[in-house]
């Protein structure tokens, strides 16, 4: 899943803030039907929940230690 540059891209976005999908969309600029896709696959896989809040569905990282290794990750890629 996370070989993938899309989804990995989706799961460091949600690492830090929980997002719609058009959220999403907005910071990636991606089309809606690819990034709905890539979210069905992080969601099959249990790397990514949802909730409903009001008409938006909102997305978020699953559980915090893949957003802690999503985190350190990051951080070693900018040394």
């Amino acid at each position: 899943m996370l070989s993938d540059e899309t989804r990995l891209k989706i799961l460091k976005l949600l690492s830090s803030e929980s997002l719609s999908v058009s959220g999403i969309i907005n910071k990636m600029g991606m089309d809606q039907p690819l990034i709905s896709h890539k979210l069905k696959d992080l969601r099959e896989n249990g790397l990514v929940i949802s909730y409903r809040s009001g008409k938006n569905i909102i997305y978020k990282i699953s559980d915090d230690s893949l957003r802690n290794l999503l985190r350190a990750g990051s951080e070693a890629g900018k040394k």
